[in-house]
């Protein structure tokens, strides 16, 4: 049964699922439940430049790239430094092959140039349906059974993009604050010589400290991720964090 839902986006990413890919976007609905919406119609495509389209380079394209699976060779209008011009837009059916669909095709002698083959596909899809991080979407889907090794209310398969809201309102966020402190005789901590000897984390207004034991960190590292796991937060900060 389709059904609308909106949802605050989290985070984005993608995985190929018996050779198709698919988008998953992670959120929380308005009634502040965790949810997965998945997109499997979108894929993959780069542009090439040429010197003097024509149909035979265009099978040379094509044939080039037999083995990734080409959906489509087009020609199509573009603006390359604010001039027009027509480009080829080759399509294929794995994001993954894209790295290598781009060094085959440009080293055609026909070949000037390949754009747009270094944005990742999240990325791509993010950019071409006008989807923003962090903000309010809404989206026709399908519910799907739960995935067992996803920690979600529902997950729902997308029967087109979603669309943007002007919507600034914030959902209920579950963060997840700490800060570690290192036992270091000599100047800058070294991980691979000295340990954490504290962690302090908050969340859901609440302290709790992890602390070493005779500078072994290994029980209070294994402490702390079995927390963080138990919590499942949405959001993750830290001081200087990004560092350690």
């Amino acid at each position: 049964m389709v059904e609308t839902v909106d949802f605050w986006l989290l985070d984005i990413n993608y995985d190929v699922v018996g050779g198709v890919p698919e988008i998953r976007m992670w959120g929380i609905d308005r009634s502040g439940r965790r949810i997965v919406v998945i997109d499997r119609k979108f894929r993959p495509y780069f542009y090439v430049l040429i010197e003097d389209i024509d149909e035979e380079k265009l099978r040379r394209i094509r044939g080039s790239l037999s083995v990734y699976n080409v959906l489509s060779v087009e020609v199509v209008e573009k603006k390359y430094f604010g001039k027009k011009i027509k480009a080829v837009k080759v399509t294929i059916s794995n994001p993954r092959n894209v790295p290598k669909a781009r060094e085959v095709v440009s080293k055609l002698p026909f070949v000037k140039e390949v754009l747009e083959a270094d944005i990742r596909f999240y990325m791509r899809y993010m950019v071409d349906n006008d989807i923003y991080p962090s903000s309010w979407h809404r989206v026709k889907v399908e519910r799907l059974s739960a995935h067992k090794d996803w920690r979600v209310d529902a997950v729902y398969l997308a029967m087109e993009p979603p669309k943007h809201l002007d919507d600034r309102s914030l959902p209920d966020l579950k963060v997840y604050a700490f800060d570690i402190e290192c036992y270091n005789r000599f100047g800058e901590p070294d991980p691979d010589r000295d340990p954490v000897i504290i962690i302090g984390r908050m969340f859901d207004g609440k302290l709790r400290l992890f602390q070493a034991k005779d500078h072994d960190d290994t029980e209070l590292l294994k402490n702390f991720v079995e927390d963080m796991v138990t919590n499942d937060p949405d959001v993750i900060v830290g001081y200087n964090s990004n560092r350690f």
